[in-house]
């Protein structure tokens, strides 16, 4: 009886922490070298603030700015970013911390 209560509770946080770790969609309005902007259309999530990191194209980036319906990131990968198109932001997994 314990193992199942356990299990359920287990199975809850984990379904409560992928929920709030949920993709952020966001459309790409300006490219300039290492430098993005992308513009909003929900309120950013807690965790966005400047200088947070955050995984966008497929890599890690850092926001620069945040300004009424924009964020702007620094990334290496800005070059894949295209104009018009619609791209995800996440918050970073946490890595092995450690030896």
């Amino acid at each position: 009886m314990f193992g199942r209560v356990t299990l359920a509770g287990l199975l809850l946080a984990a379904g409560a922490a992928t929920a709030i770790a949920a993709p952020f969609t966001a459309k790409v309005a300006v490219v300039n070298k290492q430098h993005v902007c992308l513009l909003i259309t929900a309120e950013p999530e807690p965790w966005m603030k400047k200088g947070a990191k955050v995984r966008v194209f497929g890599g890690k980036a850092m926001i620069i700015n945040i300004v009424a319906d924009t964020i702007c990131v620094t990334s290496p990968n800005a070059a894949k970013a295209k104009v018009g198109a619609t791209v995800t932001l996440e918050k970073p997994r946490a890595g092995a911390a450690g030896c």
